[in-house]
């Protein structure tokens, strides 16, 4: 989750590039926060898009 002002534009850059996700921290609840880990560990497209990119 995003905490200091750059991070917003990485976790952006991030889901473009397939290798994460993003949400509104204002409207985060358990549900979504479940379902978005869930969905990134499901997917190995996020796996390969990360080591692609270094991490």
């Amino acid at each position: 989750m995003p905490q200091f002002n750059d991070q917003p534009a990485v976790a952006a850059r991030l889901k473009e590039l397939g290798a994460g996700v993003t949400f509104i921290k204002e409207n985060i609840d358990l549900n979504i926060l479940r379902h978005d880990v869930q969905e990134i560990f499901s997917y190995p497209a996020f796996a390969e898009n990360s080591k692609k990119i270094g991490f």
